[in-house]
């Protein structure tokens, strides 16, 4: 998490393709998942579309590529369902519509954001979610030892599905 680093430590990255993984017996497309944070407004983004923020602008500053998701529906994945509340300025991202539908609590549906697998299945990693009311921030990670079980002010609140590592 890039709360702390300064502008020089930001991570500068090109467009990278896809890469193709076999997962669950098929044959898999994946996209880089893009992860950026902007200190001004505490807000974690995440994305599949390198275009939107590049190595990053509008004061999201890119921490790398966060793991690979298939942009189309493979067997056994579900929608990532992409929201946003500008009252919050923050970004959610969930597999389960009924959260928050097509937009509530000041959330905004901003689509799919591309499809992960639900549980665990072999060349896939869990993505944790936290969540820190303080900041009203939403961060997802691969790497368990980013925050634990919780800590910088965020909780966590359980593993939101199942990704292609980036490595």
């Amino acid at each position: 998490m890039s709360k702390g680093k300064s502008s020089s430590e930001n991570l500068l990255i090109a467009q990278v393709p896809s890469i193709t993984r076999t997962i669950n017996g098929a044959v898999v497309t994946a996209y880089p998942l893009y992860r950026y944070y902007n200190p001004s407004i505490v807000d974690h983004f995440y994305t599949v579309n390198f275009g939107e923020l590049g190595n990053g602008k509008g004061g999201y500053v890119s921490e790398g590529i966060a793991a690979y998701i298939s942009k189309l529906p493979y067997a056994g994945t579900l929608p990532l369902y992409r929201y946003y509340s500008s009252a919050a300025t923050d970004h959610f991202y969930t597999t389960n519509f009924s959260e928050l539908g097509g937009g509530k609590n000041g959330y905004v549906f901003e689509g799919i954001a591309g499809y992960i697998y639900p549980r665990p299945i072999t060349n896939t990693l869990p993505v944790y979610r936290y969540y820190s009311s303080a900041g009203t921030d939403h961060f997802y990670t691969t790497n368990f030892s980013e925050l634990r079980g919780g800590k910088n002010g965020y909780v966590f609140e359980g593993i939101a599905g199942y990704v292609i590592p980036s490595k």
